[in-house]
């Protein structure tokens, strides 16, 4: 299910990467796309989905250097979260973003995948995932947090998307 991991960024984003668009089979605009029309129902009431952002990173940074940058960023990347959020029994996070707070960081893309130590109190590394859609004229945009490790029985990066897909639809 899950694909290779595609762009790297600059040293001092070292163990934060992107996840390809391919990273999963079916893609995950599918699985949204899926869980959108089992939500809202099928035939000619299915409303129109725009999907502006889907991407998901990974932090690995936690594992290599135990904090630090998350520490010292905690502050300004904690402003990215808008609103309260939710947390599962399986430590996934879940809550609204700030679409300005967001596009403020293109030019340093991997502040994205960055985290508050309330996000991730354990310091493991985390796979962080951002979907903003549009639906009936309502844009919702979240962000979830989710351990990169997980149960023996689960694939985590499939929980973490299924996770924030159920997440983000909820907001509707």
């Amino acid at each position: 299910m899950f694909g290779g991991l595609v762009q790297t960024f600059p040293n001092d984003a070292y163990a934060i990467y992107r996840v390809a668009d391919n990273g999963f089979a079916p893609p995950a605009i599918r699985i949204l796309q899926h869980r959108a029309y089992e939500k809202f129902g099928a035939g000619t009431n299915l409303p129109e989905i725009r999907v502006h952002h889907l991407v998901i990173y990974r932090n690995l940074q936690a594992e290599l250097r135990r904090g630090v940058i998350a520490s010292a960023l905690g502050g300004f990347v904690g402003a990215l979260a808008a609103g309260q959020g939710t947390t599962a029994p399986n430590g996934i996070v879940s809550s609204s973003v700030d679409e300005k707070v967001f596009e403020s960081l293109g030019a340093m893309e991997y502040k994205r995948a960055l985290y508050s130590e309330q996000e991730n109190p354990g310091k493991g590394s985390v796979n962080v995932i951002y979907m903003e859609t549009e639906i009936q004229r309502k844009k919702v945009f979240t962000r979830t947090i989710a351990p990169v490790k997980g149960k023996d029985t689960e694939t985590p990066l499939a929980t973490a998307l299924e996770t924030a897909i159920k997440f983000h639809l909820s907001q509707y």
